[in-house]
């Protein structure tokens, strides 16, 4: 269903979906919050990669895929903790950011139907 609102900061051990463009629905529980995130980026000149760390990040067990990017981790009460931005690539675990992170940086906001 739809986002009925944020809760924020996450919380280690509650559980919830995500529902990604490549991969569906799935369901996971949060856990390694708050993480501290090594993400390589590729550059195009020269062709090479950087490391860029992200902090106040958590982790879901939720599998995810690439395309899966932007999606929302929902609670069970279908309130919005995170964004996906990353997938781990040993666990396949998805990475999301702090919503409250996303809203302040983006200006947006859960619409309440």
């Amino acid at each position: 269903g739809f986002p009925l609102g944020q809760f924020d900061p996450p919380q280690n051990n509650w559980c919830g979906n995500k529902t990604g463009m490549m991969s569906g629905t799935s369901y996971g529980c949060i856990y390694a919050y708050p993480s501290l995130v090594a993400v390589q980026i590729p550059t195009c000149w020269p062709a090479t990669t950087r490391v860029s760390y992200i902090d106040d990040v958590f982790y879901a067990r939720n599998f995810s895929m690439a395309g899966d990017s932007g999606s929302l981790w929902l609670d069970l009460d279908r309130r919005v903790h995170g964004m996906l931005f990353a997938v781990d690539t040993v666990s396949g675990d998805a990475i999301y950011q702090r919503w409250q992170h996303v809203a302040n940086g983006w200006s947006v906001s859960i619409a309440r139907w």
